[in-house]
């Protein structure tokens, strides 16, 4: 197929791809270093100050693309194969871990935020044009209220991912530091930086820290509720239940593939942990219908299976911590940090 691009734009298009690349790879130096106990060293600092310089690299070529959503829309079509950009086939792709996956994870990601924005400032562009229309004219209240509307769900829905992959970090900590994990420990340090690279929302936050992963589970949606008055739970309720709802379907069929296999293998069984940390994060976020649907559907296939044990050790490990991980969560709100 045919893309719309100008050589200059191809050219832009291999340079982003390389750097993107090239990003990998010093994350893979950060993950190896951290792995070996030298999180702390000269090694690892000067392997931060790389990653700086090579983000704003990056960050210098979407910039000259910032304001051009043809050129975005097809490169992200080229990207992504005409299939786009799907936040849950990200989430598979990081368990997989395959370096060029999470490469085009990464830049269909960062494509797709820069459209978004882009269709929030054509949409204030919109308003401010209706607004100053001559007092004859009449005002489209509707595409006023669409538009604005349209802004609201966007931030709602990033707010409500970035909780998602933040509760996700969290109970990666917790797994980090329980003595029963310290075997696999090592995956579970790589994937924390293959979240961090691929998901870039939660890049600049782990960043900041060193990739140290916060104390405190905070989520900010009610914070973000407050501030867009957004006054009908509803609105919350369904896009956490899109987040929710969705990883449980597929997290679902990872673990009655897993009880499939004859013989595991180390990495069947840390992509089966990989699955269960998704799961118990959908769990909060999930409608009480779908967890219904998924403890449901788990029983009814694995009942008819002889399942080994280790699999049966991640199922009970996921509803044996859906208590103590309602009490992660703190909420971040507008009153309390106001008080």
């Amino acid at each position: 197929m045919d893309y719309d691009l100008t050589n200059e734009n191809i050219k832009d298009l291999k340079d982003l791809v390389l750097i993107t690349t090239q990003i990998y790879d010093i994350y893979c130096d950060l993950i190896d270093l951290e792995i070996e106990g030298l999180k702390g060293s000269e090694d690892y600092t000067q392997g931060l100050i790389v990653l700086s310089d090579l983000l704003k690299q990056e960050k210098k070529i979407y910039k000259l693309y910032a304001l051009d959503g043809h050129v975005l829309s097809e490169f992200l079509k080229y990207v992504g194969k005409n299939e786009g950009y799907i936040f849950f086939d990200a989430l598979s792709d990081i368990k997989d871990g395959s370096s060029k996956s999470l490469v085009k994870q990464r830049i269909l990601e960062k494509l797709t935020n820069l459209l978004n924005e882009l269709a929030s400032v054509d949409n204030l562009n919109y308003e401010e044009q209706e607004y100053n229309y001559s007092d004859e004219e009449e005002i489209d209240d509707e595409s006023e209220y669409v538009s604005h509307d349209f802004d609201i769900n966007v931030m709602l829905d990033e707010q409500v991912k970035l909780d998602y992959l933040r509760t996700v970090l969290k109970i990666l900590d917790l797994c980090l530091k329980d003595s029963n994990y310290q075997e696999i420990k090592h995956y579970l340090i790589t994937y924390k930086y293959q979240l961090a690279f691929t998901l870039t929302n939660i890049e600049q936050e782990l960043l900041l820290n060193k990739f140290e992963i916060t104390e405190n589970l905070y989520w900010g949606v009610d914070a973000v509720s407050q501030m867009e008055k957004i006054t009908d739970e509803m609105e919350i309720l369904n896009c956490q239940d899109y987040y929710g709802d969705n990883v449980l379907l597929d997290e679902a069929v990872s673990i009655i593939e897993m009880a499939d296999i004859e013989k595991l293998e180390v990495y069947d069984i840390v992509e089966g942990i990989l699955t269960s940390i998704y799961i118990r994060a959908a769990l909060l976020f999930a409608s009480p219908e779908s967890i219904d649907n998924f403890e449901k559907t788990l029983k009814g296939d694995l009942k008819r299976k002889k399942i080994e044990p280790v699999v049966k050790q991640i199922i009970r490990e996921i509803f044996n911590n859906s208590k103590s991980d309602r009490e992660l969560v703190h909420r971040i709100s507008i009153r309390n940090l106001t008080k």
